[in-house]
């Protein structure tokens, strides 16, 4: 490869990692949040789990047998699962930029010991 094909490949693998980054950071905030304790205890626990259950009790409960109720109900089972849906597509994208991260790293290494 010559040099301006070096330097052309250079900008676009500088373009590409501009354009990952975001979603490799997406992911480490992710991470913090997952390992934080007053997140654990309030969103893991409190509503994905907790919160969940209790939903689930609720439409079992004859005071809550009304179509008003029951559609209230399932709407908010169903924005749990959107919230856990969410962390989990942000897990994903992150993983998957990361992988690109990577080997838009290697690739640059190896353009630049061709050009030594």
């Amino acid at each position: 490869m010559n040099t301006t094909e070096n330097e052309e490949t250079l900008a676009k693998l500088d373009r590409d990692s501009k354009a990952t980054k975001p979603l490799v950071d997406m992911g480490l905030a992710l991470d913090k949040l997952r390992n934080n304790r007053d997140f654990i205890k309030l969103i893991v626990d409190g509503y994905l789990k907790d919160e969940a259950v209790r939903l689930v009790h609720l439409k079992a409960d004859p005071n809550m047998d009304s179509p008003a109720h029951q559609a209230a109900i399932d709407r908010d089972i169903s924005a749990i699962g959107v919230l856990n849906q969410y962390f989990n597509l942000v897990d994903s994208r992150a993983r998957i930029a990361g992988k690109q991260m990577n080997d838009i790293e290697e690739t640059r290494a190896e353009l630049l010991n061709e050009q030594v």
